[in-house]
This record gives structure tokens, C-alpha cells and sequence, in this order.
């Protein structure tokens, strides 16, 4: 088996890569997947869990193809006791 280049030249879409630690189980739907995102409300910084579509593993990270946009900041640590809707505290 081979692959065909038809000679165009497109370029991929970005995608997120996020830490194997952000996984979480879905809080609708235990047979899917969710990061935690970190949102900005009233200057407070608050976790809200999304629901995301894998793909990709690259090591210890993993793409994602549904549910996070390129730069979107995950909570990577703590991730099995944070609570949608909490406040948390950002360490860079």
C-alpha cells in the first residue's frame, strides 16, 4: 500500500495538545471524555469542565479534536478533585 500526493499543499489545521493528567471522565457521560478549562470570571479564575473529543497520543500529551481551542488553559494537577464552577488558583 501506498499514499498518493495529489500535489496540493494544505496545511493542517492546530489542534490542542493537553497533558494525559487534564483527562477526566465526562460529568455527562462516563464513556466520554472532559478537561477542566480554566475561565476568567470577575477576575477570578474558575474550573469548568467541557467535554472533549480525543485523538492522538504524542508521548504524555494527547490531541484534542472536539471541545478545546489552540491556547485554552487546562487544570493538569488536582485534576480528580477539582469541581465545575470552583475557583482555583493558576501556577505557571
Amino acid at each position: 500500500m501506498g499514499s498518493k500526493n495529489t500535489g496540493s499543499s494544505k496545511l493542517a489545521t492546530p489542534v490542542p495538545v493537553i497533558p494525559l493528567s487534564a483527562v477526566v471522565r465526562s460529568l455527562h457521560d462516563p464513556g466520554r471524555f472532559a478537561a477542566f478549562v480554566v475561565e476568567d470570571q470577575g477576575g477570578r479564575s474558575v474550573a469548568r469542565s467541557r467535554d472533549i473529543q480525543l485523538g492522538d497520543t504524542y508521548g504524555n500529551q494527547i490531541s484534542v479534536t472536539q471541545g478545546l481551542n489552540v491556547g485554552e488553559r487546562v487544570i493538569s494537577v488536582g485534576t480528580t478533585i477539582a469541581t465545575d464552577g470552583e475557583q482555583v488558583q493558576v501556577m505557571e
